[in-house]
């Protein structure tokens, strides 16, 4: 009997506010505080220091408070993150099982747990979104998300909890909740606080993106201001008006006036023997531009862990183009792998032993990161499973392979997946006589041949068949059809004694 998620999930009771509700009611005053106000290269200093304390409130806010943290105002960063998950969102998931030569495998335990735990990921609601929160750990160091279960025992959400609303003691300690979002530290928090794998799911990286992305945020403010002031000074042109020797007292006010309009920019008379000095560039090369593009390299880096040297290289759509692409795909595989390890650890292993007491843990959630399968190839299969009589639905054709594809009017229209197992097994009872490569010989023919070939089969179908059984005959009835293959042979159609078995209520 198959084991139901919810019906054995008796550990767990269902929570009437989650964490993430609790929050959203809890720490509104932080919606109206602006992290970027007063963010200057001594308080990066400090809340980068925070970090270590196991204070997260202010750092985690100044990273990634909506449309107001470093993420949402700085381009680069935001871009970086955009590229990263975008790549890691698109990949499918499924439930895999080990190999057969594993210890203990048992192929019907594989696949009842593996129905299990297809039924619990299928269940929750917001999976996507759960794997770009974990995902967004490798730019803040950490990610949360909370287990939420149904009145029934059944998991329907993962939860995402905002980073500002966690501590922890130290570096490598447990982790508590801080509800309020206060800067705080582990000790100052209740016990009941304590966030628990059993509640909790996490994901933790060491080298966070976002340490070099807000020194590179406050740099580039800090350039970018200077930048500024330079084009004001000698953006627009202006100078210095000397006066003429023989300017008389009672004009100097005058001449002072004139000059500054000719300072900028006026057009004005000045007395004769006036001298005008206009500001040119104290240097031959603006040295922000540099400065900047330095800056964002160094991001860049970081984020794609070298692979990648610039964000942007001319020529759109060409082997530059190509390179970063697979920069970013190489990196979601990388990444998938450590994220479905983080739901096999919290989830996988808790359901298996909790539905499958002392049993091997033979099925396991797993993002597609190695199945990397060439389009030309996906078609050959597409070709194979129609040769024996199976249709694969065309749009999840051009989703694998990338390919608009349309089925041509000529094409044979597609049996359902209910009449295709029965095709295939009436093709290999065919087989047997040798007919089955016949009609293929026939499907294959051009327009010009198939008349032919449709003669020639007809011709030998009697022959072909006078010494076969029932068994085959039947089963090229249910390829034909019963009247065309009488049509073909003369041969008196198999009555199909078979009745459909009777539903039974329930």
């Amino acid at each position: 009997m198959k084991k139901s998620v919810a019906s054995t999930n008796k550990f767990y009771k269902p929570l009437t506010v989650s964490m993430g509700q609790a929050v959203a009611r809890a720490n509104r005053y932080r919606d109206s505080l602006n992290p970027m106000r007063g963010l200057n290269m001594r308080r990066a200093v400090e809340l980068l220091e925070s970090y270590g304390r196991g204070e997260f409130a202010d750092l985690m806010w100044t990273y990634a408070a909506p449309n107001l943290g470093i993420e949402s105002a700085d381009a680069d960063l935001l871009a970086l993150i955009e590229r990263r998950v975008g790549a890691l969102v698109e990949l499918d998931w499924s439930i895999k099982t080990v190999d057969e030569d594993y210890p203990n495998f048992s192929a019907k335990l594989a696949e009842d747990q593996a129905a299990a735990l297809a039924e619990l990921y299928y269940g929750v609601d917001n999976l996507s979104e759960a794997i770009e929160h974990l995902a967004l750990a490798s730019f803040r160091g950490f990610a949360h998300l909370e287990k939420v279960f149904g009145a029934d025992g059944a998991l329907e959400l993962l939860a995402v909890i905002d980073q500002w609303n966690v501590v922890r003691d130290g570096t490598r300690g447990p982790w508590k909740y801080n509800p309020d979002a206060l800067q705080t530290d582990f000790a100052h928090l209740p016990n009941e606080y304590l966030l628990t794998p059993e509640r909790v799911l996490c994901r933790e990286v060491r080298r966070p993106i976002n340490r070099v992305g807000l020194t590179k945020v406050v740099r580039q403010n800090l350039s970018q201001k200077d930048w500024d002031a330079f084009i004001e000074i000698y953006g627009i042109p202006s100078g210095i008006v000397i006066a003429p020797p023989d300017l008389a007292q009672d004009k100097v006010n005058e001449f002072y006036e004139a000059a500054k309009n000719a300072s900028g920019g006026s057009h004005v008379a000045l007395p004769n023997g006036s001298d005008y000095k206009p500001n040119d560039q104290p240097r031959g090369v603006n040295p922000f531009r540099d400065h900047l593009r330095y800056l964002q390299e160094q991001l860049i880096l970081a984020g794609t862990g070298g692979l990648l040297t610039m964000l942007t290289e001319s020529g759109s759509g060409t082997l530059a183009g190509g390179a970063h692409a697979d920069t970013f795909e190489i990196i979601a595989r990388a990444e998938a792998r450590k994220i479905s390890e983080v739901f096999q650890r919290g989830i996988d292993r808790e359901v298996i032993d909790r539905l499958f007491p002392g049993k091997p843990l033979l099925a396991y959630f797993e993002l597609s990161a190695n199945e990397s399968v060439d389009p030309g190839e996906i078609l050959k299969h597409a070709q194979t499973a129609a040769a024996a009589g199976l249709a694969i639905d065309a749009d999840e054709l051009s989703e694998k392979t990338g390919y608009a594809l349309t089925v041509q009017e000529s094409a044979p229209a597609a049996l359902p997946f209910s009449a295709n197992r029965h095709v295939v097994a009436n093709r290999r009872a065919a087989d047997a006589d040798g007919l089955a490569a016949r009609m293929e010989r026939l499907l294959a023919a051009d327009d010009a041949h198939f008349a032919d070939e449709l003669a020639a089969l007809q011709a030998e179908l009697p022959a072909l068949l006078a010494d076969a059984d029932d068994a085959a005959v039947a089963a090229w009835e249910k390829l034909l059809g019963g009247e065309l293959l009488a049509g073909l042979t003369g041969r008196v159609p198999i009555k199909n004694t078979n009745k459909k078995p009777e539903k039974k209520s329930c």
